[in-house]
């Protein structure tokens, strides 16, 4: 349900005659239109997450493993993909699944055990991956399982931020303070930036990155040794995103080395959240090499970051054919600012 710019209501679908719009709408942020309310498919949850643990010390294998379970679109695939890469060589990969019980079933390996990974004194996640994944081979041929409750999961990364947090509140992870003020964490984001200067806003925007870019990912290796040159910023997330071929293309669509018939062309997400480790370093350049870079890809950058392109750059990473077209016939060019001044204009500093 879309509010347009001359204030009338429509259904938006697939299959009626807004068709376009519902095509042009992702990653619109707004310019289309105002997004009101949505249908959605929903699949049936269970209490617990099977989460297994699998350690790459070759940056190949932890490719190829990625790779193969991602592309895998069956009902016995894992629900859940994701991998930390703690270095340019290496990571750990872990596949998750719903599950009914807490207790290990016969057919888990040796060592499964239960793990309430939200608990006031656990360690970060990621800490805790790295951890748990350190006594395994490091050729992704043993593992660790674990099963977690389905809402500590969801949030893993919610209490540090990713890993962001130690830099934030360098000692919230301090069994004192957890105690005291876990409940408070984490920190309002929005409070944390009403609260800055104008200074410190602007050692943060030149002295960390955060930033998401989708490749696709057969170039996953190569993106990140390139973000490695740049920033030096670990872990690194890898997440795997599926990308449509949809009859009408919208601001994102698979890559031109993606064959046309293809229904959908695998991409991964490489987030970097941190203070960049590389000296010197130069913000502004490295983010322009990273972006040219994602676009001579065909890829995407997340646009809730800063983003350093120019509109020509922006209009070439981004297809606006629809988009364009959509903006006239719905009325928005007026109402609605465009996408690249909504996302791409820095603050004042």
């Amino acid at each position: 349900e879309v509010v347009l710019g001359d204030g009338r209501v429509v259904i938006v679908r697939p299959d009626n005659e807004y068709s376009d719009l519902f095509y042009a709408l992702p990653w619109s942020y707004g310019t289309l239109g105002m997004v009101v309310s949505a249908t959605l498919k929903v699949i049936p949850c269970k209490p617990y997450i099977r989460l297994s643990y699998r350690r790459f010390d070759k940056m190949d294998n932890l490719h190829k493993a990625l790779s193969e379970v991602s592309m895998k679109r069956d009902a016995q695939n894992a629900l859940f993909i994701e991998a930390l890469a703690y270095s340019v060589d290496s990571g750990v990969l872990m596949t998750g699944s719903f599950t009914d019980s807490p207790n290990p079933q016969p057919t888990d390996p040796k060592g499964t055990r239960f793990e309430n990974i939200s608990l006031w004194f656990k360690k970060y996640f990621y800490v805790h991956v790295e951890e748990v994944a350190a006594p395994l081979k490091g050729d992704g041929s043993d593992e660790v399982v674990e099963i977690i409750p389905l809402r500590a999961y969801y949030h893993r990364h919610t209490r540090s931020i990713f890993w962001e947090m130690p830099h934030i509140i360098p000692f919230a992870d301090q069994v004192w303070f957890r105690y005291l003020l876990g409940w408070a964490m984490p920190p309002n984001i929005n409070l944390i930036k009403a609260s800055q200067t104008n200074a410190i806003r602007k050692m943060w925007m030149e002295q960390f990155a955060v930033q998401d870019m989708l490749v696709p990912i057969s170039d996953m290796k190569d993106c990140i040794q390139l973000m490695d040159r740049e920033f030096g910023i670990y872990p690194m997330w890898l997440c795997p995103h599926l990308v449509v071929n949809h009859s009408q293309r919208g601001l994102v669509q698979p890559s031109k080395k993606c064959p046309a018939s293809a229904p959908w062309e695998m991409y991964v997400d490489i987030g970097i959240y941190g203070p960049p480790t590389r000296r010197p370093y130069d913000h502004t350049k490295s983010m322009r090499a990273t972006e040219a870079y994602v676009r001579s890809k065909q890829g995407y950058q997340g646009l809730y970051a800063m983003c350093y392109m120019d509109r020509t750059e922006f209009r070439e990473m981004f297809n606006h054919d629809l988009y364009d077209k959509c903006r006239v016939k719905y009325g928005a060019t007026d109402k609605f600012p465009e996408m690249f001044d909504k996302t791409c204009v820095r603050p004042s500093l």
